[in-house]
This record gives C-alpha cells, structure tokens and sequence, in this order.
C-alpha cells in the first residue's frame, strides 16, 4: 500500500477566489444590514421607554410640587422685590401670579433667575386655561412648567410650578449619542469581522469547490494515460492494415488496447460507486449481518489465489460474530483491503483477521510488505493516492483471476493494476456504517488496517 508522493492537491482558481471573495462582501454587507436594523429598532425601543419613563417621573414632581404650591397662594403675600429668589422650601421652583389686569402680578415664588421671570410673567400672560404643562428654554437650564388658574377669594391667581429637567435631558441626550456611535462602531466591526469570518462561513463551499475541482483534475490526469495508448495502439493498427500478413501482425496491438480499456471502465465505475456512497453518506442500509460467515467465505477465495505466491495467508476469525452493517458493501470492503495488501506484499505473510473488542469488533487485514510513509499514510483514504507498486499486472497473462468488488457482480474478475480510488472506497463504506478505520504502517515491514465496527444491539461506537 504505499510509496510515492502524489501531486500536490489544486487550489480554487482566479474566477472562483473572485466570487469567494464577492460572497464574503455579499455576506459582510447583509450582516450589516441586518445589524442596523436590529440596532436602530433597538436603541429606539430602549429610547422611547427611558423617555417616557422619564417625563412620567417629572409629570409626577410637578403635580407633587402644584399640589405643595397651592398652600402659598392666599392674596396679600407680595414679595417686595420681583425676580428675588425666595425659596420657602428648598429644590422647589413655583411662581403665583395674580392676573385680571394689563401685567400680572407676582405675589410669591422662589425663581431663580430674571430671564425665567420674564418668560413665566409672558406664559402667565398669555395662556387663559385651568392648566396646561409648557416647557421653557433658558440659556442655561431647561423647565417644565405645570400652570394651574385658580380663583383664591374672588381673587384670579395663576400658580407655576417649575422642574429643571436639564439633567434628565442631557442624560437622555448623551445616551442617544452613545447608541449613535456604538450603533457606527458595531456597524464597522460587522463590516470587517462578517468579511474575514465570511471564509469561516463559506469554508464549506469552499471545500466542496475545491474537492471538484480536484476530482476533475485527478479524473483527466488519470484517463490521459489510457488514452494516449489507447491511442497509440490505434495508431499502429491503422498502420498495418495494408495486407493480411501485416494485419495479423498488428493484432497485438489489440491487447494493451483492451487492457487499458479495462482499467478506464474500472476507473469510471469506482468513480460511480464513490458518488454513490457520497450521495448515501450515513444512509446506509443497516442490518445484521453474520461477519463470521461473510470472512470464511472470502478467505476461501483468497487462500487458492496465493497458493502458489510466496505470500503465506492467514485467517483468524472468531465464532458467533454478528455486526450491524450492509452486506454487500461489507463484503466489498473486504476486497479491497484484501487487494490492496496483496498488492504491495511479494513475500511473508497476509492476514485476515476478526475479533471481539469490549463493545464493538475489529476486522483487521494485515500484511508484511513495504509500508508507508507517514506522508503517504496521512492522505491514503484520499482519491488517487496511492503509493509505487512492487509489480504490475496489467496483462492478461499476469492476471490473477478474483472475485470482482463490484457488490453487484459475483463473478470473478482480472484483477487490474490499482486506480487509487480503493481505501477512499473503503472510508466511505465505513463511515457510512458508523465504524472507524485505522491505518497504521512502517516502512519496510507492512501494513496494518483495522476497522472497527458496532456490535449487533449497541447504537453507538464508543
């Protein structure tokens, strides 16, 4: 199983890097979308709740404030100079004015400025209802203004009470500037985390792209060969073609024409069984199935074919083992590993072996030929990996004739020199059976692969 490094694996082309790298702007551009809607609707909603709540609260005070006001409002009490700050209760801002004639007149208040004396006498003035709520801008402060009108024996008073909201409004004010910029940072670290984690969210397709475009590459580099004898040969049959004595010369042209034709059908049909199993991943038909049995019957088909090999084959199966799997794709996994290991072993030992493991079994092929390198064993389960054969049998005459792995075909078949395809085969028919599958080698002294599968009547591999 084992050798040479094969060719370095392709990358996404120029065209496919450009629209990867247009998604990733796509997915960055609706994530921010999606984020300032979000935060809009949230720093509003969170906005008006404050807001309200706040007004509600100064609501409150001045009504508390008017209703404490109202004990200040008897006719007589003048204050001798108007504008004077008078604060017979401390935090409380009122003004009572009485009205009827051209001016009103300030009876009592404990306003602190002149410019907002001047602004309550025009509100007291000017608004003739039993009460009304205004707000005042000063320079420096803003007011809410409750105004009651009142009659105080026989007398027409209007009563302000006043609230310096200016605090509420600047904390207000600071935390719609707060959403503002954290709504702009959050907006410019989703622009530029969405565009680098976007490879993070397209890596799949990204993958997915890049598996394609190495199965196409791996597909045309291994039919070139084929062809191009298929071709040769062709080309040397037409050549002596001119009479019967050249003719019956050329016939041996046909030979490797056939083989190589073989070993494209071959190649087209595991990669037809690969599609297959990627399409079934983890959907595998699963029963139980007689292991036992199913490894006897393939080791009676492999101990007449070394018979006459410098390979001694050994078979070590335990009794009574059932498993759940599919049948015929566990007899094609047997194939395979049996195949490989006869490929790469020319003399010592091969061995089949089944065994029980605590909760599960292994079904173990080992052999005693060259090992792999660890660069080689890391990426064995990938397609067209493969490693130098020690011997090829690519013609008919050094054909040995094995049941083909075709699940679906029992007769036996020439065995044909290897596509590369046989242990990707194998991963996939394992994982679609929920087992594990394990490769361990040293070079110069085999290779062991291990798989190791559910016991009948336990759901999960531990």
């Amino acid at each position: 199983m084992p050798g040479h490094s094969n060719r370095a694996r392709t990358r996404l082309s120029t065209s496919d890097a450009r629209l990867m790298r247009r998604q990733r702007l796509r997915l960055a551009l609706v994530s921010t979308v999606v984020l300032a809607v979000i935060w809009s609707l949230l720093s509003v909603f969170v906005y008006v709740l404050l807001a309200q709540a706040t007004n509600r609260a100064i609501d409150a005070r001045l009504h508390l404030f008017a209703d404490q006001a109202m004990e200040f409002g008897e006719p007589g009490r003048l204050v001798s100079e108007p504008g004077k700050l008078i604060a017979p209760e401390q935090n409380r801002l009122f003004a009572i004015w009485r009205v009827g004639t051209m001016t009103p007149t300030l009876l009592l208040g404990s306003v602190p400025t002149a410019e907002l004396l001047a602004k309550l006498r025009t509100l007291a003035l000017g608004i003739n209802v039993s009460q009304v709520p205004v707000m005042i801008q000063t320079a420096h402060s803003r007011y809410d203004v409750l105004q009651m009108t009142i009659v105080n024996h026989g007398v027409l008073e209007r009563i302000q009470v006043l609230d310096d909201v200016s605090p509420e409004y600047q904390l207000l004010a600071q935390l719609a500037g707060l959403f503002f910029l954290a709504g702009i940072l959050g907006i410019g670290c989703t622009i530029a985390g969405a565009y680098f984690l976007g490879s993070w969210t397209l890596r799949p397709i990204m993958a997915a792209r890049v598996r394609e475009q190495e199965l196409i590459a791996d597909v045309s580099h291994e039919l070139r060969t084929p062809l191009s004898v298929l071709q040769a040969n062709f080309e040397m049959l037409l050549r002596h073609t001119d009479d019967d004595a050249s003719l019956h010369k050329a016939l041996r042209w046909l030979t490797p024409i056939y083989a190589e034709t073989k070993r494209m059908r071959r190649l087209v049909e595991e990669l037809l069984d690969m599609a297959h199993l990627d399409a079934q991943a983890g959907t595998l038909s699963l029963q139980p199935v007689d292991l036992t049995e199913l490894c006897r019957e393939i080791a009676a088909l492999y101990e007449p074919v070394l018979e006459d090999t410098d390979v001694r084959f050994i078979a070590a199966i335990e009794q009574d083992i059932t498993v759940l799997g599919d049948p015929s794709r566990l007899r094609q996994l047997l194939l395979i590993l049996l195949d490989n290991a006869r490929k790469y072993t020319d003399r010592g030992t091969l061995s089949l072996g089944l065994e029980r493991r605590g909760q599960h079994y292994d079904l173990t092929v080992a052999d005693t030929g060259r090992g792999m390198e660890p660069s080689l064993l890391a990426r064995v389960t990938e397609r067209f990996v493969r490693g130098e054969t020690a011997r090829t049998r690519s013609s008919e005459e050094d054909a040995v004739q094995v049941e083909s792995a075709d699940p679906g075909n029992g007769a036996p078949a020439v065995e044909r020199p290897s596509t590369g395809l046989g242990l990707a085969i194998a991963k996939r028919i394992v994982d679609g059976m929920h087992g594990k599958l394990l490769i361990t080698s040293t070079v110069g002294q085999g290779t062991q692969v291990t798989v190791r599968l559910l016991r009948h009547g336990h759901g999960k591999l531990r």
